[in-house]
């Protein structure tokens, strides 16, 4: 979805389609929308509009899935409330918690460059089968993927009107490509 936002000035959630017919009716709650027909009693299983709480429902779900990143006319930047979770991260003690910044790490890696290869050393401490160990490439790992994401750059939205230049490259733990 966010790839779709070149050029774009105004940004409305008006604009998604049949949007409360993609929101699952809590389970066992599909008989509060019961009606009769001729037809027979039928219940619906997404939620329809007329309800009381389907515009504050649909409106916190959108805010989840946006939650992450601001969008913006100049591009894709981070939220400041997770930057401020990454800044007070503390060094991990166990393998769970190495799990735990690693995935929060990864859900923004495409705001630091080479992020594979940066988070090498954590990678190998949350495979199967390994033992917790913590030295100073993880140490210094840990740091190098913090100070990034704390000062992530703002992700320009493409101009899918001009020319595009690949650039990538590889190694034996990670690959990484710049589109310019």
């Amino acid at each position: 979805m966010l790839d779709k936002l070149s050029g774009a000035k105004l940004f409305s959630k008006i604009d998604l389609k049949s949007g409360y017919q993609h929101i699952r009716i809590q389970e066992g709650g599909e008989w509060k929308t019961a009606f009769k027909t001729k037809q027979g009693l039928y219940e619906w299983l997404v939620m329809p509009f007329g309800l009381t709480n389907a515009p504050s429902t649909f409106m916190r779900l959108m805010n989840h899935v946006l939650r992450p990143f601001i969008v913006s006319s100049q591009g894709l930047e981070m939220d400041q409330e997770k930057i401020k979770a990454i800044q007070d991260w503390s060094r991990p003690k166990t393998i769970s918690q190495v799990w735990s910044f690693h995935g929060l790490a990864s859900f923004y890696r495409q705001f630091v460059p080479n992020f594979s290869t940066i988070a090498a050393p954590l990678t190998s401490v949350i495979k199967k089968d390994s033992a917790f160990h913590w030295n100073d490439e993880q140490e210094k790992s840990f740091i190098k993927i913090k100070n990034c994401l704390t000062n992530a750059p703002l992700l320009v939205l493409p101009d899918f009107a001009k020319t595009f230049e690949l650039e990538f490259d590889a190694s034996g733990v990670g690959i990484g490509a710049v589109l310019t």
